[in-house]
């Protein structure tokens, strides 16, 4: 079915010319009004939501391996002083 479809979809797309300088202008001008509404509060609002879902599994990991290290290093020095 996608071999007898893609060539009619090929054909039509390649009938209309897309406007992409206009496009583009567009994304910019949504980009230049996104940042203007940025304000330092904002920003920081957005960065430490980030971070809070971010580093909160990095503490969570960080004491599962540091949990797995002082075991394996505990065990090491009980049958190293045995």
């Amino acid at each position: 079915v996608g071999l007898e479809v893609a060539p009619r979809v090929a054909k039509s797309l390649s009938n209309q010319a897309l406007p992409l300088d206009k496009f583009r202008g567009s994304v910019s001008v949504l980009i230049d009004e996104r940042l203007a509404e940025l304000t330092a509060n904002r920003v920081r609002m957005l960065v430490e939501a980030v971070m809070k879902a971010n580093l909160g599994w990095l503490v969570v990991w960080g004491n599962v391996f540091g949990g797995a290290i002082g075991l394996v290093s505990e065990i090491a020095f009980y049958y190293d002083t045995r």
